[in-house]
């Protein structure tokens, strides 16, 4: 039985690996040594030098990378072409290309303009990109490119089959669409479709493309910074946290399931239970299970310690005082809620935050034994 692998930094070398029936992987010397003269092809002796001498080369692979990429574009055959299709080289211009991207993300959240300057684009709808702006969306044209590359040379089964894959599918998507609607923006602007400008948020559509676009970015960011733990597996000591995310996934698919089945449960029955109570004057209902979404929201908030007694209570107007109280008639109907509660954080919290604690361990266990 043979195992065809491959690194996911679109380093397109395929190699095959003898393994057990069982599916686990054989360590021997040859097997390592053909694994360690491919990493390093191109290379020779590069185990042998010393760490700062390792250090320097990459640093300096990092400065010529914009030298060399036009080179290897050029004349991707040559010697220069060989050494640019090392995997190790691969590893280190994408490691570097991604770092400077990260870096070129913080620098756009940054707050390094005036608050004058802040506050006059702050009320511009569809501004011009800045220079950090245009250098993002020239990152994330390369990211497109290889992702387009790597579906033609793997194919598109064996690229969906990767969930790192789908990930770099989200995050790129995201960004598109930001650029998109940014582009939207800029053109209702420039054709003077917003009228007079510049207007003050307060005043802007809730779906306006700027806002859109500012949303859609901040998520993108999230995306960004998650792909940093793909760098993991590099690390004999990291390596099995990022193999055992993959496995952690679906156990925490499996939790989602069994909770929604939990709080949507509690959901329907708390939200029956004080359904009754409004009259056509006035709705004697707590807000927070007066629909079946406030239901579902206080529930899911509620596992981070925001509940508070006067969710469950039900109040009506004292003719006398004027003021809201709790309604007599209402006391059991309260009681049963508060029980409710009770019954919901001890199955949540108590039961299945505890068992997706242990879900998890064992992959991870399961990981390091293999």
């Amino acid at each position: 039985m043979w195992l065809s692998t491959h690194t996911h930094t679109h380093t397109h070398t395929h190699t095959r690996f003898p393994v057990h029936s069982d599916g686990q992987f054989v360590a021997h010397p040859h097997c390592q040594h053909l694994l360690t003269t491919l990493w390093y092809d191109q290379l020779p002796g590069w185990r042998k030098r010393h760490p700062l001498t390792k250090f320097l080369l990459c640093f300096c692979f990092i400065v010529i990378m914009p030298i060399l990429a036009p080179v290897y574009l050029l004349h991707p055959h040559g010697k220069i072409g060989q050494l640019m299709r090392s995997p190790l080289i691969k590893f280190i211009n994408h490691s570097a290309s991604f770092a400077i991207f990260i870096i070129l993300l913080l620098i756009a959240s940054m707050d390094s303009s005036t608050q004058e300057s802040l506050r006059t684009r702050s009320e511009i709808r569809g501004p011009d990109p800045n220079k950090i702006e245009i250098f993002i969306l020239w990152w994330v044209i390369g990211f497109v490119w290889s992702e387009m590359k790597q579906i033609w040379e793997e194919g598109f089964k064996a690229y969906v089959r990767q969930w790192w894959n789908w990930l770099d599918f989200l995050m790129l998507a995201l960004y598109l669409t930001t650029v998109a609607l940014r582009v939207v923006a800029m053109i209702l602007r420039k054709t003077a479709k917003y009228g007079t400008e510049p207007t003050p948020r307060t005043e802007w559509p809730s779906a306006d493309p700027t806002l859109l676009s500012e949303a859609l970015f901040s998520i993108a960011h999230i995306f960004s910074f998650a792909r940093i733990i793909f760098l993991f597996q590099v690390n004999e000591h990291l390596g099995p946290l990022q193999i055992s995310l993959g496995n952690m996934l679906i156990d925490i698919t499996k939790f989602i399931f069994i909770f929604l089945l939990v709080i949507s449960s509690f959901a329907c029955g708390l939200h029956q239970l004080y359904y009754y109570y409004v009259s056509k004057q006035e709705d004697y209902r707590p807000a927070a299970f007066s629909s079946l979404v406030n239901s579902y929201q206080t529930l899911f908030w509620n596992l981070f310690g925001s509940s508070q007694l006067s969710h469950f209570e039900v109040r009506s107007v004292n003719s006398d005082t004027g003021s809201r109280q709790t309604m007599p008639a209402a006391r059991n109907t309260m009681i049963v809620g508060e029980i409710l509660l009770l019954i919901y954080h001890a199955m949540a919290i108590i039961v299945l935050v505890n068992m997706l604690i242990a879900m998890m361990s064992n992959s991870f266990q399961t990981i390091q034994v293999s």
